[in-house]
């Protein structure tokens, strides 16, 4: 009987992906002018580009096929979240913070380990090595789930103008930031923490604020969202960029915030990328440009030499990973930067010099192709490729250098042809399908309307049993 059900639940997964991965071309508009084309802010990403985006959600609902494989890996998913009916909080953290209300966000310091020799119980500094008690703390790994969904949800909604997705992804923005009995107090004070410590002032000594540095996808996520129909998302709408305005206030006034703000390593990079797309959400453009030119073009100067070494990443016992970490931000800095009139990554040392994120980037792609032989610095983990090969793609939309291409197909072994990448860049710059899988996936891009009935009735007949 339980195998039963289950084969019966595989069905229905299954006739879904089907149903849902659909189209519904008349459900999802945007103004356009009189040729076609999108209007200013018609869509308002700031990490995805939102005129390649449209193009590419263009190509599909005509029947081109190249997209395919992305699109129906962020619908999975999206339905994988949908079937998920937990509702992920902090409140529901099995621990507490220092300040005992179920409301604030907490983790533990990753590299701090309890020292036998100090009675007072405080713990001590072993960079490098992760102490397992940081996965007592279910915030982290929660909230990283938050922004996943919200993520997907805003793409496969955009792709398909499914509303399925657009609910599922507000309700997951209100159950963390909007609903009273559930929601996130707006700052990451016990982010971080040092158990033994009473870290007072709360400045975060133990490290920087990264928790929330992929809010620049959550942003990203909503933005997508809230071109759903308005009673979709209505109720979710403006108490989550109340939330935000918030949590902005806190990151730029709180001491914590003001530690991180100054450091030059990859904590500095990812604290920028949290004000940075904040304040875009806020249409706060000249103060993006303010603080870029104040804090982010200086700290890169400090940071990346002009062999494309970053000194202070590579003085980790993790080298190679931290420097690969610094980049991707330093990536997805430049990125945000297309909403602004700067532009990170045609910013150089001196003219007549290479941008520096690019030398940095060719100085870790010669270390990655050889597999980290000659990596001058130590290093405790392996030379996992995987940055590098994303960075490289990027790099190549940006500066179509053919060799930058050339280098991430170097290092991966077969087309990404399911990277969600291809769905905000020229769909046909990397990851490109070969002709025989091609062929295996059809040749339609959307579902025709008999497939859609056929699927429908099929449905029909299995839940009538």
């Amino acid at each position: 009987m339980m195998r039963s059900s289950s084969r019966l639940q595989s069905h229905i997964y299954l006739l879904l992906l089907v149903l849902l991965c659909c189209p519904l071309a008349l459900s999802l508009t945007f103004p356009v002018d009189s040729v076609g084309r999108p209007t200013k802010d018609a869509i308002q990403t700031f990490y995805l580009d939102p005129q390649q985006l449209w193009y590419n959600r263009d190509f599909y609902m005509r029947g081109r096929k190249e997209l395919l494989s992305a699109i129906h890996r962020v619908v999975r998913r999206s339905i994988q979240s949908i079937f998920d009916q937990r509702v992920y909080s902090v409140v529901n953290n099995s621990i507490l913070a220092p300040s005992n209300s179920p409301h604030d966000f907490y983790s533990l310091a990753r590299y701090f380990w309890p020292n036998v020799s100090d009675p007072t119980g405080r713990y001590i500094r072993y960079d490098g090595y992760v102490n397992p008690e940081v996965w007592l703390s279910s915030d982290p790994p929660y909230l990283k789930l938050v922004i996943n969904d919200v993520f997907d949800t805003g793409l496969a909604y955009f792709f398909t103008g499914n509303t399925s997705y657009a609910a599922q992804g507000c309700r997951r923005l209100a159950a963390w930031f909007v609903n009273n009995s559930t929601r996130m107090n707006p700052n990451m004070n016990y982010e971080n923490w040092v158990i033994g410590t009473q870290q007072i002032k709360l400045t975060g000594s133990s490290g920087g604020l990264l928790d929330y540095s992929n809010v620049y996808m959550l942003i990203d996520g909503f933005q997508l969202l809230r071109t759903a129909p308005e009673t979709t998302c209505a109720q979710v709408i403006d108490p989550f960029i109340h939330w935000q305005s918030s949590f902005l206030d806190w990151l730029q006034s709180s001491p914590r915030g003001n530690v991180t703000k100054h450091q030059l390593n990859n904590q500095g990079t990812w604290y920028d990328v949290q004000v940075v797309s904040l304040m875009l959400l806020m249409n706060r453009t000249a103060a993006v440009e303010h603080y870029i030119q104040t804090y982010t073009f200086p700290r890169i100067l400090a940071q990346i030499m002009d062999d494309g070494s970053q000194p202070l990443e590579m003085q980790r016992p993790t080298s190679w990973y931290y420097s690969g970490f610094n980049l991707q931000g330093l990536f997805v800095l430049g990125q945000l930067m297309r909403s602004t009139n700067l532009s990170l990554f045609d910013f150089k040392r001196s003219p007549g010099t290479p941008p520096l994120v690019l030398v940095a980037l060719n100085h870790l792609t010669t270390y990655a192709l050889v597999n980290g032989t000659g990596w001058p610095a130590a290093n405790s983990g392996d030379f996992n490729p995987a940055t590098v090969i994303s960075l490289l793609k990027q790099a190549y939309v940006i500066y179509k250098d053919s060799s930058l291409i050339k280098a991430a197909n170097q290092l991966q072994q077969k087309p990404q042809i399911w990277n969600p990448m291809r769905l905000w860049s020229p769909y046909a710059s990397f990851d490109n399908p070969t002709k025989s899988s091609a062929r295996a996936r059809g040749t339609r891009g959307v579902c025709s309307k008999w497939t859609y009935a056929v699927a429908l009735a099929v449905l029909y007949c299995i839940l009538l049993g």
